[in-house]
């Protein structure tokens, strides 16, 4: 049987939705492959402040992001 990281790990790798995840000050410690649909390299967004990527949103998200500033 494959492990429960295996499957969730191939989960995040087909979803189309940008799956990530961040420290406290909002560094990205990892970022999905579906964020190359932004043309950017998941690999090279490790370690920067998602806050300072000019990333395509929507109103809400704006919102959201402006709320946690």
């Amino acid at each position: 049987l494959r492990s429960l990281e295996e499957i969730c790990r191939d989960v995040v790798d087909h979803v189309s939705d940008i799956v990530y995840r961040l420290e406290g000050e909002g560094n990205i410690v990892f970022i999905s492959e579906a964020i190359r649909k932004y043309r950017y390299d998941p690999i090279a967004l490790v370690g920067n402040n998602i806050f300072d990527l000019d990333i395509h949103r929507t109103e809400l998200e704006s919102k959201i992001i402006e709320a946690l500033r």
